[in-house]
């Protein structure tokens, strides 16, 4: 008995005497840490290997995130001066990261799961005390008002061009050129919903246009595609219904997903019973037809300027469009993926021009004038070359890649019609209808492009699985992001696809 007692008391000291840990969860990197600072909160997202799991504890000058078993990557230093609004100060400590705050209203912790090249991510928002208003005097009241709302931003950069282009800053950039030119005019006011590298909700760029009674509301957006080969400027409403193209159904699903690329909580995004009640409300108003009517006057304004894609405004269920009482557009630019007008949309005169025929749309369709053609100036050599003739445009639809000489190639057994055109950048149609026929067997001798085709014994092919991202691949195949890049350089890759191939270099 007194041995059984003498054992139990051991026991209980020594428990008394460890330090249980509250929580434990397993190992993973914070391999990046990224900021930026928005008018009202400043962001911070710390890029993660697996689901960052963790615990906040916050008082009046910093906030502390306490996580188990987190490491850090080669690039993370161990103190990081922010020096922006509402921070001062990140400690990367063991087991915890710890913030040293300035003045703050209120902060928001969070973690998002990966989607497209976004790896898993915490997130931290601190959001910065109110500050006044500035009071809008009695003539500013009085000016009609044109919300422009630059797409993407902070950490959706939105599509990447060629040469490393993102959407965010083309759009931001051109945007600033329409709200100046709105502003010159006499009577009119343009509001961004963003003046900076930050991401704005889809709500709140809502609240932003009712705030300042928006009688319009311009989304600003470059497209990109996977072929590199469209072009031209188009012009979307929303539809009730759905999608008038495929075109325009792909385009809606990638720019809805802009709030949880961009890192907003499930919470403050649209709900899908919120998006029927706007519907609704929406349907008893006639802001829909002047939607169509505007985007109408608008494409024939872009022509003077500018090719366009769709001769007619085309349709989608975009939620940043569902605003029931203001007429509202999304307004793709160009295609940013097409090499061409990459260079063209990162030209500061063009953008000049693009925003003098999107500014004096939007003046003229509010003053009730009939669209008019910009005058001519000095650029008209840009016209002419950004607007092929009509034949010009119908050949550029029809014409197929020529392919001016070609060499025989022996089929390795395994290989089909799939992988052989992958490597030498083709389709799987070009590649048939070089050799006319379907048919493919080992030991077979076919036609191939004489440059251009990567050797069969350098490369790997890589179906993309749920949850890939490129770095993640890049990472897992000791490769770098540019190479992975390059040796797909044939197909657009970002943002990826689920069951998409890659070619991977062979070790």
């Amino acid at each position: 008995m007194y041995l059984g007692l003498r054992i139990y008391l051991t026991v209980v000291i020594f428990l008394v005497g460890v330090t249980i840990p509250p929580f434990s969860w397993g190992a993973f990197t914070i391999e990046k840490v990224r900021s930026w600072a928005a008018p009202d909160h400043t962001r911070v997202v710390f890029d993660a290997t697996d689901v960052p799991e963790f615990k906040v504890e916050e008082t009046v000058e910093e906030v502390i995130i306490w996580l188990t078993a987190v490491e850090y990557g080669p690039s993370v230093k161990p103190v990081i001066r922010l020096a922006k609004p509402g921070i001062n100060t990140i400690f990367m400590e063991k087991d915890r990261i710890r913030i040293s705050l300035t003045e703050y209203r209120e902060i928001k912790v969070f973690k998002l799961p990966p989607i497209e090249e976004k790896p898993h991510r915490l997130v931290v928002d601190v959001y910065l005390p109110e500050v006044e208003r500035e009071k809008v005097d009695a003539k500013a009241a009085k000016k009609r008002t044109i919300v422009i709302d630059p797409g993407h931003g902070g950490d959706d950069p939105g599509a990447i061009g060629i040469k490393g282009t993102q959407e965010k800053d083309v759009v931001l950039s051109v945007s600033k050129k329409i709200r100046d030119h709105i502003n010159k005019t006499k009577g009119f006011r343009a509001v961004l919903t963003r003046e900076g590298d930050y991401y704005v909700p889809f709500r709140k760029r809502m609240k932003i246009a009712r705030s300042n009674q928006a009688e319009l509301f311009l989304s600003i957006h470059a497209d990109a595609e996977r072929t590199h080969l469209a072009r031209g400027a188009s012009v979307y409403v929303l539809s009730l219904k759905g999608a008038s193209s495929e075109a325009a159904r792909i385009l809606a699903k990638k720019e809805n997903l802009a709030d949880i690329i961009g890192g907003t909580m499930a919470s403050e995004t649209m709900l899908d019973g919120e998006s029927e009640s706007i519907l609704l409300n929406m349907v008893q108003t006639n802001s829909m037809n002047n939607s169509r009517r505007f985007g109408s006057a608008l494409l024939r304004t872009i022509k003077t300027c500018h090719l366009v894609k769709f001769r007619r405004v085309q349709e989608a269920p975009f939620l940043v469009l569902k605003l029931p009482e203001i007429p509202s557009v999304l307004i793709e630019l160009g295609y940013i993926s097409n090499r061409r007008e990459e260079k063209m949309l990162m030209n500061h005169k063009f953008q000049e021009r693009l925003a003098q025929a999107i500014a004096e749309a939007s003046i003229n369709f509010l003053s009730g004038k009939k669209a008019v053609k910009i005058a001519e100036s000095g650029e008209r050599k840009m016209r002419i070359e950004t607007e092929p003739k009509e034949s010009e445009r119908k050949e550029l639809r029809t014409k197929k890649p020529e392919i001016k000489e070609t060499i025989s190639y022996r089929v390795v057994s395994g290989e089909t019609w799939v992988s052989i055109a992958e490597r030498c950048g083709l389709s799987v149609g070009e590649l048939q209808g070089m050799n006319k026929t379907k048919r493919l067997v080992a030991g077979q001798a076919i036609n191939i492009p004489a440059t251009g085709c990567l050797d069969r014994k350098k490369i790997l092919y890589y179906r993309v699985k749920k949850g890939d991202t490129l770095d993640k691949i890049a990472k897992r195949y000791n490769i770098s992001i540019d190479k992975l890049r390059e040796i797909n350089r044939h197909k657009r890759i970002q943002p990826l696809q689920y069951g998409e191939i890659l070619l991977l270099p062979r070790k």
